[in-house]
């Protein structure tokens, strides 16, 4: 079979994030238990492909496996997972489904991520094993598929020259770093003014250590919720600071990656901060977090031109998210009247819309992210 494996369009088209983590169980939903509808799906997906070119799945069981054909159609990437642990007859079904995956060649398709901190989950117990399970299922996937593969594990895993074999087998390596979660490892422990030089950190030290080889950061985020990880404090206030923060390095760095998460995962516990790291609540169809409204309208460039057919203003907007043009009525105080909505332009285009009942340049104008 044949299966795309260079990026498309839709990766590089300007979008707020580079790379989203999917996890698509809502309330009531969890893995083992109740899955997803595919109408489910495409739902979560219409809303993600206005945020993202790519999102990374964990597994492929029951609807798991309708992910990248829903992808699919809403042109996003995808990078389908699948799980491995200790039951090898569940693995071999994982793996089957990634092939069946890769038979059907969607074009959206663009590799296939085989163990998610596996080796980190044996380390202590099976590591040797872990490893050399990994290195045969790899080989095995890229044999079947002819498509990329890739192993997603934490940055200390990968730091390990005793897997620098399997990497050796990998098209790519997603690397694992999440300062709230390893706070602890550090002295002084980690906080949110520490959260971003201890990734940047981590990702050069892999990325120095295998020159040559795709490093994509497969997950690193901050919670808005739960309990306090030694000098890691969940909040809104510190998951806003840590998104602006990271992804302005990375698109500064040109460093692929996949943010921790899509959303909220209500299955991993509502206090828990596990399940809080969404830029969306688990609410459907669209209920962001303040570090996606921040995201999609805290970086705007605005300007007004004076054309023949009047006033124009441009705006610096992401393709595909819903944007409201609001007027100030004066005199101040005044009240914020929307007066158009419209949809960010294509590519890395300016979005340019007319200005209605022809103001004059004294008028003040906003425009907001629309949920």
């Amino acid at each position: 079979m044949t299966l795309l494996a260079t990026a498309n369009a839709q990766e590089t088209v300007r979008k707020p994030l580079n790379g989203l983590c999917y996890g698509p169980f809502r309330t009531g939903e969890k893995p083992g238990g109740t899955y997803p509808t595919e109408p489910e799906l495409d739902e979560d997906l219409g809303v993600l492909a206005s945020l993202t070119g790519k999102i990374r799945t964990y597994g492929n069981e029951n609807t798991l496996a309708l992910i990248p054909k829903a992808c699919a159609r809403a042109g996003v990437a995808c990078y389908a997972g699948a799980w491995i642990d200790s039951d090898k007859t569940a693995n071999e079904q994982q793996l089957a489904a990634l092939v069946a995956i890769a038979t059907n060649n969607y074009p959206t398709t663009r590799g296939f991520i085989v163990g998610n901190e596996y080796m980190l989950r044996y380390e202590q117990t099976a590591f040797a094993a872990a490893k050399a399970n990994l290195l045969q299922y790899v080989q095995r996937i890229k044999a079947s598929t002819g498509g990329q593969v890739g192993v997603a594990d934490g940055w200390h895993i990968w730091n390990n020259d005793f897997t620098r074999d399997l990497v050796n087998e990998l098209d790519f390596v997603l690397v694992h770093i999440h300062p709230f979660w390893e706070s602890q490892y550090s002295t002084p422990n980690l906080t949110i003014d520490t959260a971003l030089a201890h990734v940047t950190n981590k990702y050069n030290l892999i990325a120095r250590k295998y020159p040559g080889k795709r490093i994509i950061i497969g997950e690193t985020g901050w919670p808005s919720r739960g309990p306090r990880n030694y000098g890691a404090l969940a909040s809104e206030v510190n998951q806003a600071r840590f998104v602006r923060e990271f992804t302005e390095w990375a698109g500064q760095n040109n460093v692929e990656y996949f943010l921790f998460q899509g959303f909220d995962e209500p299955w991993k516990g509502t206090t828990a901060a596990e399940g809080g790291f969404g830029m969306l609540t688990s609410t459907r169809p669209f209920s962001p977090k303040p570090c996606l409204s921040n995201l999609l309208s805290g970086r705007m460039v605005l300007t007004l031109q004076n054309s023949p057919a009047g006033l124009r203003l441009t705006a610096g907007t992401y393709e595909g998210n819903r944007y409201v043009l609001e007027q100030l009525s004066l005199p101040l105080p005044g009240i914020w009247q929307p007066v158009a909505s419209f949809t960010g332009a294509p590519g890395a285009a300016a979005t340019s819309l007319p200005l209605p009942a022809a103001p004059s340049f004294d008028s003040l104008y906003r425009v907001k992210a629309d949920f």
